[in-house]
């Protein structure tokens, strides 16, 4: 006699095997977690992650990140930036070794870099540029208080990381912005709305800083590349290294990134991509006479703003 199968008894089959094969994952991430990162980072993040599974995915929490020796506070929002910048190694400029070399010769012919860092969010990125260039002045620029509070945590006791509250532009201005409450939180500029943000030109800042010359200019402003690059972008030949997120992709077919391109292109840089960034080299880092840059400018290159 032939025995119809229990749908029940499948059923459990099926969720047996998944709940052990999920249990090989946990498993094999968190020993690779242990022999990446470190046991204490590891089960930092472990407890982070259950927490996030548990309560409010806005409620700041803590976690130990073994690569700079620090506990930062961040929300459950704020984990793939977290891993981003400490794991993925985002603004990691040696991922570009062959521009790099000649990067950190020149840094180290620097007694105090400046570093400024457009769009700080809660300032792992500040973190992160403090432990890879110990004596650099840092300035942290971030136009949502939301983001403010937990950067002020996070950088709390670095020496040389100046928090600006605001935003940048192609000048000084107040402007609307709209705060993104979403994964990952965010700040937008907007034609029109109740909250104000001071917008600071990238002169301000370098003015800030006793007017030197920029070792690296960090950009991810969520599409306002498209007024910074617009114009006054005399500080962009002053700076080793630029590196920026675009935001196309987050504001299809307007052109976004476009003001960046032209810019680029009536200037002297290696262009160099990696994941979402682009890392932009100042070809004057190339000193060597067989590195010589051509004073040559690049033929035909539309002016700002001018129609393409």
């Amino acid at each position: 006699m032939t025995r119809t199968p229990d749908p029940g008894s499948r059923a459990r089959d099926v969720a047996e095997r998944r709940g052990a094969s999920r249990l090989r994952v946990a498993v094999a991430t968190l020993a690779w977690c242990t022999a990446t990162l470190g046991l204490r980072s590891a089960f930092s993040l472990a407890m982070f992650y259950t927490a996030s599974l548990t309560r409010s995915p806005r409620r700041e929490r803590h976690m130990f990140v073994a690569s700079v020796g620090r506990t930062l506070a961040l929300r459950a929002a704020d984990m793939g930036t977290m891993t981003e910048v400490f794991f993925g190694r985002h603004y990691d400029l040696d991922r570009a070794p062959r521009q790099a070399a000649a990067f950190h010769a020149y840094a180290r012919s620097v007694a105090a870099p400046l570093i400024i860092d457009c769009g700080a969010n809660i300032g792992l990125s500040a973190v992160w540029f403090r432990h890879r260039f110990p004596t650099a002045a840092i300035y942290a620029i971030e136009p949502a208080q939301e983001n403010v509070a937990l950067m002020q945590q996070n950088i709390r006791g670095l020496a040389d990381i100046h928090l600006v509250s605001g935003a940048v532009w192609h000048e000084p201005a107040m402007m609307a912005f709209d705060y993104r409450d979403d994964n990952p939180p965010g700040a937008q500029l907007a034609a029109s709305g109740e909250r104000q943000v001071r917008c600071y030109a990238i002169a301000e800042i370098i003015e800030m800083a006793g007017g030197r010359d920029p070792l690296i200019v960090k950009i991810d402003i969520e599409g306002a590349e498209r007024g910074l690059f617009s114009g006054n972008t005399d500080w962009v030949k002053r700076t080793k290294l630029i590196i920026i997120e675009t935001h196309d992709w987050l504001f299809p077919f307007q052109g976004s990134s476009l003001p960046f391109w032209l810019c680029m292109a009536r200037e002297r840089f290696d262009i160099v991509p990696i994941d979402a960034n682009i890392f932009c080299f100042n070809r004057n880092l190339a000193t060597r006479p067989d590195r010589a840059v051509s004073d040559a400018p690049p033929a035909e290159v539309p002016a700002a703003g001018a129609p393409v």
